[in-house]
């Protein structure tokens, strides 16, 4: 697998990842792409990344416009149970700057295991992988959550129906969350903010060992992990 290096360096202490996000088209024109998919070679530009996670965040403070549960505030709690994939990055970015928080999950749990996790960070929505609906669904059952109330609160992690098995028609796409093409002003997590989403590590080595350990192998998230505090 190529392995892609930046020649830029984040120096900006206490820095966050939505604050960062706002200067992706502007702050480093000579390099438009922000994210490359290794496996297809599939690329997202900075400005696409921009667009998109600011208007996934406008998805997500705004659900009942697309018929789903109530809109979700600051402070709410977001999972995400999917596999890396190009749409990841800006689903994060875009949950970042709607001020939600985010409860990563990974693929290889079982339902039991996800269901423990869920009890504990209790999301009020639910990102998932078409892959991974059987297991979410199995964890639905286990929590007792009605299949009428999880549909609501939940959106596929796709944006292509036609990538979507029949079996899965019905299910919200990330690209409903989307077609309305307005975006937000992401929130605030710097100066007093701060607090609220503060990461203390031991060093900037450490940093970037947890960044790239939790968000994935996206060099941009790498780099942006770096810059914060």
């Amino acid at each position: 697998m190529p392995i892609y290096k930046s020649d830029e360096s984040l120096n900006d202490e206490g820095l966050s990842l939505s604050t960062f996000s706002r200067s992706l088209d502007t702050e480093y024109p000579h390099q438009p792409v922000a994210i490359i998919d290794a496996a297809s070679g599939q690329t997202i530009s900075r400005k696409e990344l921009k667009s998109k996670a600011l208007r996934f965040a406008y998805g997500l403070r705004n659900l009942s416009e697309f018929g789903m549960q109530h809109d979700l505030k600051r402070g709410d709690m977001v999972s995400v149970f999917s596999t890396n994939t190009l749409d990841y990055p800006y689903v994060i970015l875009g949950a970042f700057a709607a001020g939600t928080r985010i409860a990563l999950s990974t693929p290889a749990q079982t339902s039991n295991e996800l269901a423990h996790q869920l009890k504990l960070t209790a999301p009020s929505f639910f990102i998932v992988h078409p892959a991974l609906v059987p297991i979410f669904v199995d964890t639905m059952e286990l929590m007792g959550i009605r299949k009428e109330e999880y549909m609501r609160r939940a959106v596929l992690m796709e944006t292509n129906v036609a990538k979507v098995p029949r079996s899965l028609r019905g299910w919200y796409l990330l690209s409903d969350l989307m077609k309305h093409n307005q975006q937000i002003v992401p929130e605030r997590f710097d100066g007093p903010a701060a607090s609220e989403v503060r990461l203390i590590l031991i060093s900037r080595h450490a940093r970037l060992s947890v960044c790239m350990l939790i968000i994935g192998p996206f060099s941009l998230f790498a780099l942006v992990c770096d810059g914060v505090v």
